[in-house]
């Protein structure tokens, strides 16, 4: 090939060589425009689907992080399609096809021209014939510009939905600076807000309450204010929401009552356009009384030995006088406080370390009512609760019944009287006693017998000459029985029996009227024989009839 021939073939070559630099000049702005278009577009989509729906949906962290990589997947996929795919290395047998595609006038003339030039030394083609095909290829081609194939003016209507759209977008950052930024910083997983026409400027967040209170939730808010909020609100048990209306009060100030809180909630608040976070509110329930040891000392003189103090769980309680209580409660959850009203006094119970065990006591000497009031320790509530009673039961007197003598008698110097009795007590008898008087003189003591248990008889032979030798004829004795029971002081807590008379008259008097006494007993003997009789033959005849019929 001579000198001149290579330099028409470099001048064909490089004329390809610019026209596939423009190519690749025109992949790169059309890649570029549509890599921008769906750039923008994608942004403003995620403005829009964030802004209106994630964000008020309360949703951010990793679902964004999953949105960004969607957004990320779609850019890649925009990336190859519309752009690196077309980006090949230079060919020059590619581009003299596109050369020709535009001229069909070269009938194939450039691309064999191309396959010529690069065709190894021992072809078996005429050399004459070659040289006569390059130089007509040459000669054909050089007026040409093959850079004349790309046709910029093709991406007119691509560079003005690219510039539309970047406008659209310019516009948007530039009124919209900080929901711009917003979004970016939850595309990256960091919580943001977007900006609002109205501002919460402060909520109660997240709350403890005591159980059954009455909540109030106020929250005020700055900017555009409408006449009212809402509160969506719904129990951590549940899904759905229930809207409940906010009251404006004050200005930038909305209020909403929540009567009698028993149970967790979960709650977040609207208004105008702003939302705000979701807050827990979390029930403090009181203080349960989960054990209750009461143990009861009796007063020393009801104490049996070997019998240990008695314990009782009630806390309603029936105890005699006198009788020391105490109290050992265990609760949950733990209290750093009980107060409890016994009447009128009020005492505070000592609290163990723990805040779950709560002692205190008193000595019952009346009936009383009482009541606690719990502290609870983790948030400091006051609880009230119902009232318990301690009933004191007295120590009665004790009961004596005179049953011998059964009435007013005659009486010898000699007579031996036999004295009968029958004593009770609720807890416990201690002493009986024969109190006498002589003329109605000062009265005189004579100790009978201990006396042990809650019931007892007594018998007690009184000898009348050895208690009164100087007792005469017409001498009048008035007497009866005491007895008392082991209440402290010994001998203070007494009764006395019914009172007998004996007049003292001579033997021959007291045998005229036993004569009297044992005739008149005589005859009611027979009136009750006589009429056990009568009533005998009644039930017989009766039966008699009776057969009979």
């Amino acid at each position: 090939m001579t000198e001149r021939a290579n330099r028409k073939k470099d001048e064909v070559e490089a004329k390809l060589r610019r026209a596939w630099k423009k190519e690749r000049r025109f992949i790169h702005l059309r890649g570029l425009s549509r890599l921008l278009v769906w750039t923008a577009t994608l942004v403003l989509v995620d403005l829009l689907v964030d802004w209106q729906i994630l964000f008020r949906s309360r949703i951010a962290g990793r679902e964004l992080l999953l949105l960004l990589a969607l957004n990320l997947g779609v850019l890649g996929w925009v990336l190859w399609r519309e752009w690196l795919r077309y980006l090949k290395p230079y060919n020059p047998e590619m581009m003299a096809l596109e050369v020709e595609g535009q001229h069909p006038e070269l009938a194939s003339l450039l691309i064999s021209y191309m396959q010529i030039q690069g065709s190894s030394p021992g072809t078996t083609a005429s050399p004459a014939l070659l040289d006569a095909m390059r130089n007509q290829a040459v000669v054909t081609t050089t007026p040409m510009d093959f850079r004349e194939i790309i046709d910029f003016r093709q991406l007119r209507n691509l560079f003005i939905v690219a510039a539309c759209t970047v406008l659209v977008f310019s516009a948007i950052s530039f009124n919209w600076p900080h929901h711009m930024h917003s979004l970016f910083l939850r595309m990256m997983g960091i919580e943001a807000a977007y900006p609002t026409r109205t501002q919460i400027v402060s909520v109660p967040g997240n709350l403890t309450v005591k159980q059954g209170e009455t909540i109030k939730l106020q929250v005020k808010a700055s900017g555009k204010l409408p006449e009212s909020g809402k509160l969506l609100l719904r129990s951590e048990t549940e899904r759905a929401w229930q809207v409940l209306p906010l009251a404006r009060e004050g200005g930038d100030t909305y209020v909403r009552h929540l009567p009698e809180c028993y149970e967790a909630l979960v709650y977040r608040v609207r208004i105008g356009d702003a939302r705000s976070e979701t807050y827990t509110i979390s029930v403090s329930p009181p203080p349960e009384i989960t054990v209750a040891k009461i143990q009861l000392r009796y007063p020393d003189y009801m104490r049996e030995d070997g019998v240990p103090d008695p314990v009782v769980s009630e806390l309603n309680l029936e105890v005699p006088v006198d009788t020391q209580v105490s109290w050992e409660l265990r609760c949950e959850p733990p209290v750093s406080a009980l107060q409890v009203k016994m009447g009128a006094d009020l005492v505070d119970a000592r609290i163990d370390e723990a805040g779950t065990t709560a002692t205190f006591g008193t000595t019952a000497t009346n009936s009383f009512k009482y009541t606690f009031t719990w502290t609870e320790r983790e948030n400091g509530f006051t609880y009230g609760d119902v009232l318990h009673m301690v009933r004191v039961v007295p120590d009665r007197i004790p009961g004596i019944e005179l049953m011998e003598p059964s009435g007013d008698r005659l009486a010898t110097v000699k007579k031996t009287v036999q004295v009968g009795a029958r004593a009770t007590d609720d807890r416990g008898l201690a002493e009986a006693t024969l109190v006498y008087s002589l003329n109605g003189e000062k009265e005189e003591r004579i100790k009978i017998q201990d006396l042990n248990g809650s019931s007892e008889d007594i018998a007690y032979a009184w000898v009348l000459a050895e208690t009164l030798p100087d007792l005469k004829e017409e001498d009048i004795l008035r007497f009866h029985v005491e007895v008392s029971d082991k209440r402290p002081p010994r001998g203070s807590h007494i009764n006395i029996s019914s009172v007998r008379k004996l007049s003292i008259v001579t033997e021959e008097a007291y045998l005229d009227w036993f004569r009297k006494e044992l005739n008149a007993q005589r005859e009611k003997i027979l009136r009750a024989r006589k009429s056990e009789k009568q009533a005998s033959e009644a039930v017989r005849r009766l039966g008699a009839e009776e057969k009979k019929e």
